[in-house]
């Protein structure tokens, strides 16, 4: 994407920078509900949990990012009825241009990982951990840094799950690897920007990648 530099900027216009504001009762306006699967569970059986709860902090609080899927619930690559969980890498503090360019070759370098088989001695500590972690489907993580041997500068590329809720997709479900994405500075806590608010061109530009991560 040409501009894929600036194009962020239209959404950060329209919702305007952090901190914004929300009524001291009301939820944020990009709230999402507990999915019938979760209702259940308690914080310690599912620590998903708290990404929708900490959805009010997120919205006054986050920025506006470049995200990268690396992989998701395979329901999510179709039409359906469940929000369901993925992972996205992103970087809070380099520019739109540099994320959009780095990303993918990190995705990769994750994909790289999750297909070895362990033990490989030359891996570094959190590559391993980064292994160990996408062969696990039960997972959680926020805020989980890539490796440091794969940071460019100080740009701080980290990985965080995210509750995909269908009605912020166009469509109603995951059709392109690149997503805007507002994350929360301390917590990593992210959301997929709503698809409402995506301008047309963003629409247009990622309807074409449909280059997925494998589930």
């Amino acid at each position: 994407m040409e501009n894929a530099d600036t194009i962020l900027d239209q959404i950060r216009a329209k919702i305007g920078p952090p901190p914004r504001k929300t009524g001291w009762f009301k939820p944020s306006p990009w709230d999402i509900p507990e999915p019938d699967w979760m209702k259940t569970a308690t914080l310690e059986d599912e620590p998903m949990k708290e990404i929708v709860s900490g959805l009010k902090s997120l919205w006054k609080h986050g920025v506006i990012v470049w995200g990268h899927l690396v992989r998701a619930n395979t329901g999510l690559y179709a039409s359906g009825e469940d929000d369901c969980p993925g992972t996205v890498i992103f970087s809070p503090t380099a520019s739109d241009g540099d994320t959009y360019k780095t990303l993918p070759g990190l995705a990769e370098k994750l994909h790289q990982l999750r297909a070895s088989i362990f033990p490989v001695e030359e891996w570094t500590l959190r590559e391993s951990e980064w292994g160990e972690d996408l062969q696990n489907d039960m997972s959680y993580h926020r805020g989980f840094k890539l490796p440091e041997t794969w940071q460019l500068g100080n740009q701080d590329y980290k990985g965080s799950n995210v509750l995909f809720h269908r009605r912020h997709l166009p469509d109603g479900f995951i059709q392109s690897r690149f997503l805007p994405m507002l994350v929360h500075p301390i917590t990593s806590i992210a959301q997929v920007v709503p698809a409402e608010v995506w301008p047309a061109e963003l629409k247009e530009n990622l309807a074409g990648d449909n280059g997925f991560a494998d589930d």
